[in-house]
């Protein structure tokens, strides 16, 4: 695990806050995951770490066999 200019600690790529989820890959890892995508998604002007987050999800989907990066947080 290493650390950012700000101190956010990564692994693998992927700030904590999305490393974790993405590693235990369970429902509930996708239900945060989701809830913080349909929070942050639409403020565009505060990009933090959306796109962290939906590649964690994108790696839940894959393991459990799931769409839930297809819900519409995801939509453009």
């Amino acid at each position: 695990m290493t650390r950012d200019g700000r101190g956010v600690a990564h692994q693998a790529g992927l700030p904590s806050a999305c490393a974790a989820p993405a590693r235990f890959g369970e429902d509930e890892d996708a239900t945060v995951l989701s809830a913080y995508l349909d929070r942050y998604l639409p403020q565009v002007e505060n990009r933090y770490d959306q796109e962290d987050a939906l590649g964690a999800l994108l790696l839940i989907d894959e393991k459990l066999a799931t769409d839930e990066s297809q819900s519409p947080h995801a939509s453009p």
